[in-house]
């Protein structure tokens, strides 16, 4: 058999059975793959894209493939080709099997998501979409409405923190230390689907104002990252609301939108197939 549409050296370091899966899944866009690692970028990315087919392999087995669509393949290995980190290579690994195992136009659109992912990014989303509620997991109802009935449920906690904190935290129009300490509770808390990015509690009283914010211990490594999965449509910050005659308090919730459980899921580990 002649070599995939005149790749030669390009295809050196991958191992047959990668060869093969490129072959089968790449078609046609596998001559132009093997150019432009050849010509424009040699070992860095082409080692960097065999690390991608070699995990995606593993995870696709024997059964029957065919060619994925040159929208998909073209992008693809110019994207995924760029990936360092191990957990970042993994996602393409996690993308390209899924594409391979049915195809669908949402995994056009999650490459330029996945490409333009950090690592702690990444992590965060994950953070939010429990690997128990991705898709696939097995439930009588459809899986993103389990994931949106738990992220509710979470959110549920906070109607009542307004009247928790003026029975315990004021006095004479002034909110207490007990108060801030409730409230670092509850920004810390593991709630599962959320994140309580932070807490502000104000007193009602006219003559004598009390108002102080607490935030989650972790925002200085997420807030950022938030910022920039909020512009990729992944995850929606809530702003929820409680009130009594003596305190108002807000919280800052961070989850994760129906894009981002669905990409969140897509890219996912998945197990191994012997």
């Amino acid at each position: 058999m002649s070599d995939i549409v005149g790749l030669g050296k390009a295809l050196e370091p991958f191992s047959q059975g990668t060869v093969g899966l490129l072959r089968r899944l790449f078609g046609p866009a596998a001559s132009e793959i093997g150019e432009a690692f050849a010509d424009k970028v040699r070992a860095y990315r082409r080692d960097n894209f065999a690390r991608v087919l070699e995990k995606a392999a593993q995870k696709i087995g024997d059964e029957h493939l065919e060619a994925l669509p040159l929208r998909f393949s073209i992008p693809f290995a110019e994207k995924a080709s760029l990936a360092e980190d191990n957990s970042i290579v993994e996602k393409w690994a996690n993308l390209l099997a899924s594409a391979a195992t049915k195809f669908s136009d949402e995994h056009v659109a999650f490459i330029n998501i996945l490409a333009r992912l950090s690592p702690s990014e990444a992590k965060l989303l994950d953070r939010l979409v429990p690997a128990e509620l991705i898709r696939g997991a097995g439930s009588e109802l459809p899986d993103y409405a389990v994931f949106k009935r738990q992220t509710d449920g979470a959110k549920d906690v906070f109607p009542g923190i307004g009247g928790i904190l003026s029975k315990v935290s004021i006095k004479d129009g002034e909110i207490s230390e007990e108060g801030r300490k409730i409230a670092e509770y509850i920004v810390n808390k593991d709630f599962g689907n959320v994140i309580v990015e932070s807490m502000q509690a104000e007193s009602i009283d006219i003559e004598k104002h009390s108002y102080w914010m607490v935030f989650n211990k972790n925002v200085d490594e997420y807030l950022v990252s938030m910022d920039l999965l909020q512009a990729e449509g992944l995850v929606e910050r809530t702003n929820l609301f409680s009130a009594t005659s003596e305190v108002s308090v807000k919280a800052s919730v961070i989850s994760a939108t129906a894009l981002g459980w669905m990409f969140a899921s897509t890219c996912r580990t998945k197990e191994v197939k012997e």
